[in-house]
């Protein structure tokens, strides 16, 4: 029989993984994003890399740091990470055929699977936090 103790860091781990399910999902949104945006840019001739926007992403992350109490650096290196992943995904697109699509997609799906599949298994023992 758990304490209340122990109950009440169950409740708040469930709730933790209910939110990190959420980012997830919103990161999977995000890349079905960029891929529309790189169909766009391939079916319009617009280059890939567009520094004015990522600056813009960029300086947005830092000024929501500042507004809420967060740390500027790891936003910073969050978005890194983010960006380099999107723009690979749409160096992709653009390159490629209408095939890719369809591959990138599948990823992103199986992607989605495997995380429910280690959510559903870790909820049971998860420790960490």
């Amino acid at each position: 029989m758990l304490s209340e103790i122990e109950k009440g860091l169950e409740g708040l781990r469930a709730k933790l993984d209910r939110i990190d399910e959420q980012l997830l999902d919103t990161l999977k949104a995000r890349l079905e994003c960029c891929i529309r945006i790189g169909l766009y840019k391939r079916e319009y001739h617009i280059p890939m890399m567009q520094p004015h926007r990522i600056n813009f992403v960029q300086e947005r992350a830092a000024r929501y740091a500042d507004e809420n109490g967060l740390s500027k650096e790891f936003l910073h290196n969050l978005y890194e990470l983010i960006i380099s992943e999107t723009c690979r995904v749409e160096d992709i697109v653009i390159g490629n055929s209408e095939n890719r699509r369809q591959d990138i997609s599948s990823s992103l799906v199986d992607q989605k699977r495997k995380r429910e599949e280690l959510f559903n298994g870790d909820r049971d023992t998860n420790t960490s936090n």
